[in-house]
């Protein structure tokens, strides 16, 4: 049998370990990668929910500052606060701008672009306040930040306080649903080891299957041999490798076997034959003897009887002879 056409029973045993560590090694990558993604996305998530809170509590800050350095301008008189109260509402807009981009809840855009509107209230009733403060109107400018300002104001800090609620609570299910996404990675990665194993142990099975019942054919072929009989049918296996090379050299060596033997009895046979065929011609000898004696006996009971009836007539004739002489005598 030639080497590039027999799957060798090595050959054979690397396949399905070799099987078995690719699933494995299949498995793994795959609990790896889906366990990657998860973590990527759960990342992703974390940072983008962490990013809006720091973002509305940026909010609240600007949006606690401009209206305290509203305040400090038109109560205290404070030239200074009227910049800086401009400078949070620039970096109030800026805030806002960004977490627009960033939200895609409907929760977050609808509260991002309500406090986008209050914050362009604020900024006209700030301005008119501001103005009326500059006309020397102090009384409107009071009034216009107690009933307009400060109202707006505390809208934009009432939806930052939602935003911030909505983001706890959000970072609270991403935390439940890291739970989950790792209790389902255990889950998956303990499934994938009994399948893995299941599977290792049919392949093993079968690989073992195909390896002893080859084994046991020969073994009791073999056993039929040692105790003289030669007479079983070959071995043949549909395998392709070394167990059916030696099943082949062992049909061939009980097939010379066979024939040793049947010519061992041939000479045997003939060597009886000729004892048989010598013995027969001595009997055919001893019987020709035999019938010879027959009829040399069979001749003298013949010449036996003729003289018996011979010796038979003479007595007779003697016993006439007797009584005539009696009778001669009686005269």
């Amino acid at each position: 049998m030639k080497e590039g056409f027999s799957l060798k029973l090595g050959k054979k045993l690397l396949l399905s370990y070799s099987v078995f560590v690719l699933m494995i090694v299949g498995t793994s990558v795959i609990n790896m990668f889906n366990t990657k993604n998860s973590a990527k996305a759960i990342d992703e998530l974390i940072d983008s929910r962490v990013a809006q809170l720091e973002m509305v509590k940026d909010t609240q800050y600007a949006m606690a500052l401009q209206d305290s350095y509203l305040r400090g301008y038109i109560l205290q008189n404070q030239e200074m606060a009227l910049d800086d109260m401009k400078k949070q509402q620039q970096s109030l807009d800026q805030s806002l701008a960004k977490l627009d981009k960033m939200v895609e809840s409907t929760t977050m855009k609808k509260l991002v672009q309500d406090s986008i509107n209050e914050k362009e209230n604020f900024d006209q009733y700030a301005q008119a306040a501001v103005e009326a403060y500059q006309n020397k109107d102090t009384h409107k400018a009071v009034q216009l930040m107690n009933d307009k300002v400060q109202p707006t104001n505390d809208k934009i800090l009432t939806n930052a306080e939602a935003m911030l609620k909505y983001q706890k609570t959000q970072l609270a299910d991403i935390k439940k649903a890291t739970k989950d996404s790792a209790s389902k990675a255990f889950s998956s990665v303990i499934w994938s080891l009994i399948i893995d194993l299941v599977i290792a142990c049919l392949v093993s099975l079968i690989v073992v299957k195909k390896i002893t019942t080859p084994v046991q054919q020969l073994l009791t072929a073999m056993a039929r041999v040692a105790d003289g009989d030669l007479t079983g049918k070959l071995i043949k296996l549909k395998t392709k490798d070394e167990m059916a090379d030696l099943a082949n050299a062992f049909n061939k060596m009980k097939d010379h076997g066979l024939l040793y033997k049947t010519k061992e009895n041939s000479l045997q046979l003939s060597t009886t034959a000729s004892g048989l065929s010598a013995s027969t011609t001595e009997i055919l000898t001893t019987t020709e003897n035999v019938s010879n004696l027959v009829e040399m006996t069979a001749q003298n009971t013949q010449l036996s009887s003729h003289a018996a009836k011979e010796s038979a007539v003479a007595m007779d004739e003697t016993a006439v002879g007797v009584q005539k002489i009696a009778t001669a005598l009686s005269l």
